[in-house]
């Protein structure tokens, strides 16, 4: 399995509070996010992410994307916080900016 670097990210919206890649990764763990850790073929959304696959990232973030619509439209939290840490992490390698990415998520 492929590891990640543990770096911190900012989040404006947040006021400056920094968050780590593994602490979103354990807090998204612990979410009952669906697909979460079903493999790539199966729309997975943490393997979708780390695929070198764009098929396998893009499902992963429509997935991603649909939860939090989900969430939103149930009144729930959603966590955006460690959503924007592991997908700026996981798709840094994408040609498009990382603001046009964050825009189609959220």
């Amino acid at each position: 399995e492929e590891r990640v670097s543990s770096s911190k990210v900012s989040s404006d919206s947040n006021e400056g509070v920094e968050i780590s890649y593994d602490e979103a990764l354990d807090s998204l763990q612990s979410s009952d996010i669906p697909n979460w850790n079903a493999s790539e073929d199966e729309n997975g959304i943490i393997l979708g992410l780390r695929s070198n696959s764009w098929k396998h990232k893009n499902a992963a973030i429509v997935n991603l994307t649909a939860y939090m619509r989900s969430c939103i439209d149930g009144k729930l939290s959603v966590p955006y916080k460690e959503i924007l840490v592991i997908v700026k992490q996981n798709t840094k390698e994408l040609r498009q900016s990382n603001v046009n990415l964050t825009k189609s998520i959220f």
